[in-house]
C-alpha cells in the first residue's frame, strides 16, 4: 500500500479525503443557486402569499426592507475614495451607458424584425423589445456581483448611474423603437428611491469610515465580509416575491407555442447580451472591474419595466402578450444570474 509522505497515511485515504473536500466546496459554491430554484418552488405552489397582488405586499418588502439593507450592506464594503474613482472613470461610464441604451437596443430591434418574419406573435415581440431598453436593477446585479466577488465600488456607482439614467432614456427609446408614449418620471416617486439606495449607501459608507477609519487590513475586510449572507439572503427574499408575480401573470390569451418561444428567447438573451459583454470588456478590464461591469449590463429592472409596460400598452387585449416576456425575463435572469455568479465565485 502506498503511503503519503507528507501525511504519513495511506495515499487512499488521503485521495479519498481530498474528494470529499472538493464536493463539498462544489455545494458550497453553488449552494446560493439551489436556494434560488428552492424559491421559485416555493413561489410556484405558493403564487398568492407573495408578489405585489398577494396577502404580503411584495412591492413594500422589496423596496422598504430588502433594498435599503442591500445597500446599507454595500457601503460598508465600500469607502469614498473608491466611490469617487469609479464616478470618475468616464471611459467606463459612457461604454456602459452605450451598450446598455444604444447597442442593446440595436440588436433587440434586428432580434424582432427576424423573429416577426418568421411569424411569431407581434405583440410578445414587443414585450420582448421593451425589456431589452430597460435600466439594470438595484438589487440584483448589486447582490450577484457581491456573490462573484466582483469590484463592489464599481458595481454600485455603474447600478445607480445607469438606473437614474435609465429612467430619462428608456421612455425616449420606447417611443423611438415603438411609437408609445411614456411621459418620462410620471409615477415615479423618486423621494422613494433615494431613501431606499443613496441614503441607506452613505450610512454604510460613513460607518465603515468611523469603524475601521479606511484602514485597508485584512482583518476589517475579513470582519465587513461576514455580512456577504445578508445581502444574499434579501435577494432571495426578492426573488420570491418576484417568482410570485411571474406565475400570477396572466397568459390564458396566448397559445403554448409564444409560451415556449418567449422562454427561449429570454433565456437566449440573456446568454447572448453576456456573452457580448464580456467579449467587448475582456481585453481592458480587470477581473473585477469586469464581472461587476457584465452584471451592471446584462440584467433589467422589473419594477421600471412593469410600470412602462402599464404606461405604454394601456389596452387590455395587448396586456397579456406584452407582459408575458417581462415575467419570464425574472425567472431567467435569476436562475441564469444565480448560476454565472456561484460558477464565478473564488
Amino acid at each position: 500500500m502506498e503511503v503519503d509522505v507528507e501525511c504519513n497515511k495511506p495515499l487512499i485515504v488521503t485521495v479519498s479525503q481530498k474528494k470529499k473536500v472538493k464536493r463539498k466546496a462544489i455545494l458550497y459554491r453553488f449552494s446560493f443557486f439551489a436556494c434560488m430554484n428552492i424559491c421559485m418552488i416555493l413561489a410556484f405552489f405558493t403564487s398568492n402569499l407573495g408578489g405585489s397582488k398577494g396577502l404580503i405586499n411584495g412591492n413594500f418588502v422589496i423596496w422598504y426592507f430588502a433594498v435599503p439593507l442591500i445597500y446599507f450592506e454595500a457601503g460598508l464594503c465600500c469607502n469614498y475614495r473608491a466611490l469617487f474613482s469609479v464616478f470618475r472613470d468616464g471611459y467606463l461610464l459612457s461604454f456602459l451607458m452605450i451598450f446598455i441604451y444604444v447597442l442593446i437596443p440595436i440588436v433587440a430591434r434586428i432580434g424582432s424584425y427576424l423573429l416577426g418574419s418568421a411569424g411569431v406573435n407581434s405583440r410578445l415581440l414587443k414585450g420582448i423589445e421593451v425589456l431589452h431598453c430597460l435600466p439594470p436593477p438595484f438589487s440584483t446585479s448589486l447582490v450577484l456581483s457581491r456573490i462573484a466577488n466582483a469590484d463592489i465600488p464599481t458595481s454600485v456607482v455603474t447600478i445607480l448611474i445607469c438606473h437614474f439614467g435609465g429612467m430619462l432614456l428608456s421612455p425616449i427609446l420606447l417611443y423611438i423603437m415603438l411609437g408609445a408614449t411614456v411621459p418620462p418620471l410620471t409615477e415615479i416617486n423618486l423621494r422613494e428611491i433615494t431613501y431606499s439606495t443613496l441614503i441607506p449607501l452613505a450610512i454604510g459608507v460613513s460607518l465603515r469610515s468611523i469603524c475601521f477609519k479606511e484602514q485597508q487590513s485584512v482583518a476589517s475586510l475579513s470582519q465587513v465580509d461576514r455580512t456577504k449572507w445578508i445581502s444574499q439572503v434579501l435577494l432571495l427574499l426578492t426573488a420570491y416575491n418576484l417568482f410570485c408575480d411571474a406565475f400570477t401573470i396572466d397568459a390564458a390569451a396566448l397559445y403554448a407555442i409564444d409560451i415556449l418561444l418567449c422562454v427561449f428567447i429570454a433565456c437566449l438573451s440573456q446568454v447572448l447580451m453576456t456573452c457580448i459583454c464580456w467579449t467587448l470588456c475582456s481585453t481592458w478590464l480587470s477581473q473585477d472591474v469586469l464581472l461587476a461591469t457584465v452584471f451592471t449590463c446584462t440584467y433589467k429592472s422589473i419594477g421600471f419595466g412593469g410600470w412602462l409596460m402599464r404606461t405604454a400598452f394601456r389596452n387590455t387585449v395587448q396586456t397579456a402578450a406584452v407582459n408575458l416576456p417581462l415575467g419570464i425575463l425574472t425567472v431567467a435572469q435569476l436562475l441564469l444570474g444565480s448560476l454565472l455568479a456561484s460558477w464565478l465565485a473564488p
